[in-house]
Order: structure tokens, then sequence, then C-alpha cells
């Protein structure tokens, strides 16, 4: 098992970290309530992240990162395969904005591809699900020097509808909203 990674601090308050990893594990055990499908193998997860943080503007801070996971079972047997739900790309970008007095507004989005789900039924087979987009929201009030907040947000705002298989969707459109108190 190996990870390694580096930031570089880049003109302007940018920065761009890179980390790599590759982990075997033996003996993995995988259970999924929903297909009913159990894995006990060997297992080689490899994988990289790449990401740049950046503060164009006073009070803004942006994020984008990059992850490529390889999460296989051993790749020296016959039934070599992917990990169910275990996406193979993910991209994230999120931007915070502090303005005003005590005022914050949060957005991120989050893309993930390449996920399978195994069948639960003999002979064994993936399907790859459907590739998404979720974009969250969230305004934010302070008061009494952080000591009091109100919010309001949305997670999943345009309702993507992805699924985990047949018959299992995600949660769509969550909207909350609340107070926190710092004692």
């Amino acid at each position: 098992n190996a990870q390694g990674g580096f930031t570089l601090f880049l003109p302007d308050n940018n920065t761009v970290d890179v980390t790599g990893f590759r982990n075997d594990v033996k003996n993995f055990i995988q259970n999924d309530d929903i297909t009913k499908t159990n894995v006990n193998n060997d297992s080689l997860f490899l994988g990289t992240e790449i990401s740049w943080t950046t503060f164009p503007l006073e009070g803004l801070s942006v994020r984008s990162a990059y992850s490529y996971l390889d999460a296989t079972t051993d790749k020296s047997t016959a039934d070599d395969q992917k990990f169910d739900l275990r996406p193979t790309h993910k991209i994230d970008l999120q931007g915070i904005y502090n303005f005003d007095e005590g005022w914050q507004a949060f957005l991120s989005t989050t893309y993930l591809a390449g996920q399978v789900i195994t069948s639960n039924k003999l002979p064994v087979q993936q399907e790859s699900l459907q590739n998404y987009a979720e974009v969250n929201v969230k305004l934010q009030r302070s008061f009494l020097h952080d000591a009091l907040s109100v919010y309001v947000g949305a997670d999943n705002l345009f309702n993507a509808n992805p699924t985990i298989g047949p018959g299992f969707p995600l949660p769509g459109r969550f909207i909350y909203g609340g107070i926190l108190a710092r004692m």
C-alpha cells in the first residue's frame, strides 16, 4: 500500500494539490443489501485526485477537483470486476463567497461517472449506471460575532434523479433551513 502527494503554491493565492494511492486489500468484504451481492475478494484500489484552489476576489474561494478511482477485484482472477457504486470519475466544483456583514453564499456541484451495479443472479453481470451531476446551494447570515447563524439551502437543486439500480432512486431535491447557536 502506498500514498503520496504534493502541493504547489502558486502566485495570487493559488494552490494545486496532487495525491495518488495504491491499496492492495486482502479479503475485502462488500455486502450490498440492494442487490444481495456479497464480495469477499482480494482487491486493488488505484486512484488520484488533483485539486486547484484559488481566491480570485476578496471573500471568494473557489475549489475544483478531479478524482479517478479504479476499484476492482484482484486482476489476477478470472472474475475481475469493478466494485458497485464506486465512481471511476468524480468532478467537484465549490465556491464560497463571504460578503457584507456576516453573509455567506455557498455553491457546489458534483459530477459522478463510471459507476456500475452487479446483478444478484447468475450469470453475474454488471450494468453501468447513468452519470449525473448534483448542485447544492446555501445562504447563511451570521450574527453576534458568529455565535448565531440563520441559513437556508437546497441539495440537488435541479432535482437530478439518478438511480443506484432499477427501482432504487437516490433522494431528489431537499430544501432545508435552520438556526445554529454556538455557545
